[in-house]
């Protein structure tokens, strides 16, 4: 008989309300994430260009993250939710209404991007805490498998639908629809019965000293530093998709907006089969495999450098979407569950950091290779990078367990 998936975190009542509102949301989310990277694509024809949008978009992430999580631990999740969801709304409409009437131009597009950006500073984290508050401790890895689950469903859908978009009616009709994919995840945030009570209600020690005490407490908790620290290698070098994605579909394999989002959905699809695995996997989770998985990855990129095959692409980032997905949810679960009460805003904070707000540096190197070297000889370099900082972390790990 084959195994059911365990759906504990969904008979939490308000974990529902969040989940299914993300459903919606998160699909709107992915049709603006591929529509973007394919109108500046199409505004610029510059793949430096390009990366300076994620860049821009995390930069705030880069600058902020580590007050962020003081914020988290001080207000309530809930309130916090509700504003930087709607304020990310507003944004969506606006990027469309400009889009509409034809009066887009690159800089606005940056602009946008920076704000949604410090919008996520917070949003993130909080997001990621509030599940915890919601399911609990037993049902963490589960929550954020459904999660992932629900992202990459949206993955698969939203790519595709904005690729038909944008082929028969344009891109501003994908950034409208995620504006109002907003409502139904603002309904289910307003409609959960706790707040994500503050876990730190003294707030006289001040902003930077609560942002030190956090970064002590992590240089104190060796697995949990070396932990971000691999999270942080993979993600800066290798997680930079709405970069390389585009430009393998349209400089190298000379696709149109259609065959973008059939790239998208094909990752999309290993990436809803990977959560789902582990919406049924029960076991404690083992740090190791961060390391193994962060390895075949960059395994996985440099096959996708050395292909030239349209088909054979595909069946990459089939696989490279499911590692994806079971490095973050192996990541995110681990890094919450090795983390105090008292800390986990300002942890989270600084995982969203390690996690998304590297991006920058990685988004930017990869730009400036691929104008250089082309596609291929960057993706080569970016992956030898990654193999080497992982296994100089392994050997670090594995003496610390032998002491």
């Amino acid at each position: 008989m084959a195994k059911r998936i365990d759906m504990g975190a969904l008979n939490n009542k308000n974990f529902r309300y969040f989940f299914w509102g993300q459903c919606i949301s998160l699909m709107g989310t992915w049709m603006q994430s591929s529509g973007q990277s394919w109108l500046v694509l199409s505004l610029t024809n510059s793949p430096m260009l390009l990366s300076l949008v994620p860049t821009f978009q995390t930069i705030p992430m880069f600058l902020f993250s580590l007050f962020a999580g003081v914020f988290i631990d001080r207000y309530k999740k809930r309130r916090l939710l509700l504003i930087t969801q709607t304020a990310s709304m507003v944004l969506a409409f606006i990027l469309s209404f400009l889009v509409l009437l034809g009066k887009v131009q690159y800089y606005q597009i940056i602009i946008l991007a920076s704000f949604l950006g410090l919008i996520n500073t917070i949003d993130n984290p909080t997001r990621q805490t509030f599940v915890r508050d919601m399911v609990g401790d037993e049902n963490i890895l589960n929550a954020i498998a459904l999660n992932s689950s629900v992202i990459n469903f949206a993955r698969i859908v939203g790519p595709s639908v904005a690729g038909l978009l944008m082929g028969f009616i344009g891109a501003g009709f994908c950034f409208l629809l995620n504006g109002i994919s907003f409502i139904p995840v603002i309904y289910g945030i307003y409609k959960i019965d706790i707040d994500g009570d503050p876990i730190k209600t003294n707030k006289s020690n001040g902003i930077l000293k609560d942002t030190l005490e956090g970064i002590k407490y992590i240089k104190s908790n060796f697995e949990l530093l070396i932990s971000i620290l691999v999270i942080g290698i993979v993600s800066c070098f290798l997680f930079n998709f709405n970069l390389i994605i585009p430009i393998i579909a349209k400089n190298k394999l000379n696709m149109d907006a259609t065959g973008y989002g059939i790239f998208m959905a094909v990752m999309g699809i290993g990436a809803c089969t990977a959560a789902l695995f582990i919406a049924m996997y029960n076991k404690k989770i083992n740090i190791k495999y961060l390391y193994i998985i962060g390895t075949i990855e960059a395994i996985l990129f440099i096959l996708l450098s050395l292909t030239a095959s349209i088909i054979l692409n595909l069946l990459i980032i089939l696989f490279i979407g499911a590692g994806m997905v079971l490095f973050s949810s192996i990541a995110n679960s681990s890094v919450q569950l090795m983390s105090k009460e008292e800390y986990k805003g300002r942890v989270m904070s600084i995982y969203t950091l390690v996690f998304i707000g590297t991006t920058p540096i990685g988004s930017t190197l990869v730009g400036k290779l691929i104008s250089v070297y082309k596609i291929d000889l960057a993706l080569i370099i970016c992956s030898c990078i990654t193999l080497v900082f992982v296994f100089l972390l392994w050997i670090l790990y594995f003496k610390h367990l032998k002491k």
